[in-house]
């Protein structure tokens, strides 16, 4: 993200110091996700956009190496602060998604939860390229995006259209941070260096109407 839509994060969570984005529950899917990894043998995982921790702390309870990179600095912090709380640890880096400040091959499985549409196209397209750079062979992405593409609601905070699809809100807690807004064919040509595992989780939306779906990077690549 640039450095307007890292203050527009940023501006967020200090709004929210308390914990605000920590009181939504788990996303639906990690107990299944819990299954899945234990059955893919996983350890190493990385939260893509770990916020101030909810998926960090699920996971690293039930015994995962868990890694967290976000662009808010106080997010960091926050999730920080709570895993202490529970005596548990995660490897956390503040930075951007487009760089993902770990080695070649470092992850066994990503979550990428309502975060990868929170850039314009060109940051979207090195994000992905980011991810399969840190996914080892075989390794599993869990992924949610929003799939349909509709103008601002009514009510909802004014906003701008930068380019195609890509709205950037003016006020409210979410002021300067880029929301694209990707159709299911757009969103399987941008991730088509991954295989979609409907066998592993078929290919759903959540209760807020989220894609849903599970990848793999593929052996040799």
């Amino acid at each position: 993200m640039t450095g307007e839509d890292a203050t527009g994060w940023e501006a967020a969570y200090r709004k929210r110091p308390s914990g605000g984005y920590r009181k939504a529950s788990q996303h639906e899917d990690c107990q299944a996700l819990d299954r899945v990894f234990r059955d893919r043998n996983v350890r190493a995982i990385l939260d893509l956009g770990c916020g101030d921790g909810r998926h960090l702390v699920f996971f690293a309870r039930r015994g995962y190496l868990m890694h967290g990179q976000d662009i808010a600095p106080t997010a960091i912090r926050l999730a920080d602060e709570w895993l202490a709380g529970e005596n548990l640890s995660a490897d956390l880096k503040a930075g951007d998604m487009t760089h993902i400040r770990w080695p070649d091959a470092s992850f066994d499985a990503m979550l990428c939860i309502q975060v990868v549409n929170h850039h314009r196209i060109r940051q979207i397209r090195q994000t992905v390229a980011e991810i399969h750079r840190v996914l080892r062979e075989g390794g599993l992405l869990f992924l949610t995006v929003a799939t349909e593409r509709r103008p601002p609601r009514p009510g909802a905070p004014k906003a701008v259209e930068v380019e195609p699809h890509t709205y950037v809100p003016l006020e409210g807690h979410e002021k300067g941070v880029p929301h694209h807004q990707f159709d299911t064919q757009e969103l399987r040509y941008e991730f088509r260096r991954f295989i979609v595992c409907e066998d592993v989780m078929p290919v759903h939306k959540d209760s807020k109407g989220y894609t849903c779906l599970v990848m793999q990077k593929p052996d040799n690549q």
